[in-house]
């Protein structure tokens, strides 16, 4: 499995922004309010965040030789995956309420402050935890063994 790049996050960051505008204007459209997200949506996100981080230490501590037992490989990977799928669902998450921040602060009449405090901080929750996937994807890294330079049979590698 690669490390996540910059160029998926963006993409699904603008495919957030987009799609988060979209939303708010179908729903403002309809004569329904406007989808403001609950403190609870960045409390779930920065506990998700901590988690990562809480899980992917100790694998860091095992690669880096600090620690007496050896973590499960297959355990390092689930956790590699888990801080890659949250990497693109925070940047999804991000980019989806930037354009609700965006619709709200396009409107002739500016909504309550309360309300832009939550958008602001969904917006501060999603980046905290793409930016946490990031550190525990990079935790989960294995560094090089000398054997993965030499291919099968003594001869060195050209790939």
């Amino acid at each position: 499995m690669r490390r996540t790049t910059a160029t998926p996050l963006i993409v699904l960051a603008g495919v957030g922004v987009v799609f988060g505008f979209l939303i708010e204007v179908a729903s403002v459209s309809a004569g329904r309010a406007s989808i403001i997200p609950p403190v609870t949506l960045t409390i779930s996100l920065v506990a998700v965040a901590i988690i990562l981080i809480a899980l992917s230490w100790p694998i860091r501590r095992s690669t880096t030789g600090h620690a007496t037992r050896r973590i499960d490989p297959f355990r390092a990977m689930r956790v590699a995956a888990l801080a890659k799928a949250s990497s693109h669902a925070g940047a999804l998450v991000a980019g989806a309420t930037v354009g609700i921040l965006l619709f709200l602060l396009t409107r002739p009449i500016l909504p309550a402050l309360g309300s832009l405090w939550l958008v602001i901080a969904s917006i501060v929750g999603s980046v905290a935890l793409v930016v946490a996937a990031l550190v525990a994807e990079w935790f989960c890294t294995v560094p090089k063994d000398d054997d993965d330079d030499a291919a099968p049979g003594g001869a060195p590698s050209h790939t």
